[in-house]
């Protein structure tokens, strides 16, 4: 009895001990798990749940229906320290899975390489106060050939949603989620999540490109530059210098990342953060030369383009420091250009010409050359014909066939021949301005054009201008113009419509009346014509009393 009794208690000893190593191993994943929650663009709370860290760099995984569309997130981790969510790796809408980045050190918890078979004892591990529950795998199947999807014994409750599904030995089987409709909780294999990745056109994905969280930088530099440059269009600053110290972080030897950083520190005005990122650079980078000339394309630009907030330390004096470093360590004819750039800044025309012209004589030649030295023409009182030839060999560079990138130099060889009376032919450029930028001109330029072609007696394609104009910019000014030109073409009834929208927008308008005046007596209604004039001499219209005398 005495032998039985002993390997009794030997036999309860070594089980709970199993169960003890068991228990440890599986609790352990807690210290994995973490809590997620996403906020709005108002700053709002926009969802919460939990997530499973999978290595010890800060990749994580949870649910993607709560992260999507956010403008940030932060993240809890087992130790109550919070996160900024950094960027996404990769999402999936079928499977509600995202894989996310945060910065510093985590506790990844450790993955399941086999499925585990059906009738298995398997357990739910939240956070530390969440604690384990056990439940049993009912069926369990494969998708994709390597990934398995587990259904349960028994329903999951709300709060347990993203949590991890693990095996005796606490390896991770998947995140699970909560039974909806009395169904019993299913989990997904967390590596599914784990092998998702993006390519550098993944930002303008929709789902991506609405939130203010980047993706993760793919691995290959040109799909990462591809990737920073899509950000860069996307209107969300903070969304881009995330982006941007990512690819610095990633590539710390080239340059675009450490120069994007700095133009963002000097959207915030952040003026010595632009000069200090731009000196690391100079110092980490492998090609300096590249460094140096980003450096001083953003002094040149920074004075020519911010000179209303000056910063002392930087001069165009500086800017060409930089630039003839660069040439000096590399000698690019796109080095010497900033270089004659930054002549003309600095009022230097002459000597800014004659290296826009010797530009021409090398593999940058380009339309932008013969503009720039046409610039330098106008500033040294050359003759309208020095001008216009040069603005004729920028448009005759442009290639063929045009583009979009073409369009300025047919707008400003137009400019050129409207000043110098040339109409039909500014008409002409005009028209393939309008073609290459596909009737999205600006106002001013509808203005521009139906001038000419008024001064071209083109009148009907005049009123077509003047009224795309308006419809741009809805500006009394163009439809005063307009009315002009109807009342010159005796087009009263026209006139006298355009006119009362000049009134009906603008009541304290002047010209307005004016006009309106005018038209009524067009159509022979003076009395009620001279009741207009007055009003415009009350708001003050110089006009208005010799017109009054004669139609009175």
């Amino acid at each position: 009895m005495k032998l039985k009794t002993t390997i009794v208690v030997m036999l309860l000893a070594v089980g709970c001990t199993a169960v003890v190593a068991q228990t440890a191993a599986v609790k352990g994943v807690s210290k994995s798990i973490f809590t997620l929650t996403a906020y709005g663009a108002d700053g709002s709370e926009q969802g919460k749940c939990h997530g499973l860290f999978i290595d010890d760099n800060g990749t994580g995984v949870t649910r993607w229906s709560v992260l999507q569309g956010a403008e940030r997130a932060t993240v809890t981790d087992a130790s109550g320290k919070s996160h900024e969510v950094e960027s996404i790796s990769g999402s999936s809408s079928i499977y509600d899975l995202v894989m996310i980045q945060i910065e510093g050190r985590t506790q990844g918890a450790t993955m399941a390489r086999n499925r585990e078979a059906d009738g298995s004892q398997v357990w739910v591990v939240s956070d530390a106060k969440g604690g384990v529950t056990g439940t049993t795998v009912t069926r369990s199947e494969s998708f994709m050939d390597r990934y398995h999807y587990y259904v349960l014994g028994t329903a999951i409750a709300a709060d347990k949603s993203a949590c991890a599904l693990v095996n005796d030995k606490g390896q991770v089987l998947g995140l699970v989620e909560e039974g909806r409709g009395g169904r019993n909780g299913r989990a997904t294999d967390v590596a599914y999540a784990r092998d998702l990745t993006l390519d550098g056109l993944a930002v303008n994905d929709p789902q991506y490109a609405d939130m203010g969280i980047p993706i993760t930088l793919p691995k290959d530099r040109e799909q990462a530059l591809l990737a920073m440059m899509l950000t860069s269009e996307q209107g969300k600053p903070a969304k881009y210098a995330k982006i941007a110290k990512q690819f610095t972080e990633r590539f710390p030897n080239v340059t675009e990342g450490y120069s994007a950083q700095a133009y963002y520190r000097l959207q915030q005005q952040d003026y010595d953060g632009a000069a200090a990122i731009m000196q690391q650079a100079i110092a980490k980078v492998n090609k300096k030369d590249e460094a140096h000339f980003e450096y001083a394309k953003m002094i040149y630009q920074f004075l020519v383009y911010r000179h209303e907030n000056p910063y002392p330390a930087w001069s165009m004096d500086m800017a060409m420091s930089e630039a003839q470093k660069a040439f000096d360590l590399y000698p690019l004819p796109l080095y010497e250009h900033l270089q004659a750039q930054i002549k003309y800044a600095q009022g230097e025309y002459q000597n800014a010409y004659d290296d826009f012209i010797r530009l021409t004589n090398t593999p940058m030649l380009n339309p932008e050359l013969y503009y720039e030295a046409a610039q330098c023409k106008v500033q040294m009182k050359g003759s309208d014909q020095e001008v216009l030839q040069l603005m004729d060999k920028a448009v005759e560079t442009c290639k063929r066939p045009l583009g979009g990138e073409s369009a300025v130099y047919f707008l400003a060889r137009g400019e050129q021949l409207q000043h110098m009376g040339e109409y039909r032919k500014a008409v002409a450029d005009y028209n393939v301005y309008d073609t290459l930028v596909a009737g999205n001109g600006a106002h001013e330029f509808y203005y521009k054009k139906a001038k000419a072609e008024e001064q071209a007696h083109m009148y009907k394609q005049a009123l077509n201008d003047y009224a795309h104009a308006i419809v741009v910019s809805g500006d009394a000014l163009y439809m005063a113009e307009m009315a002009a030109l109807q009342l010159k073409l005796n087009m009263g009834e026209d006139a006298l419509r355009t006119t009362e929208l000049i009134v009906a927008r603008q009541p304290e308008y002047d010209e307005g009346y004016l006009l309106r005046g005018m038209a009524k007596i067009l159509l022979k209604r003076n009395t009620e014509g001279v009741e207009d004039l007055r009003k415009a001499q009350e708001l003050g219209n110089e006009q208005a009393a010799a017109l009054i005398e004669k139609y009175k």
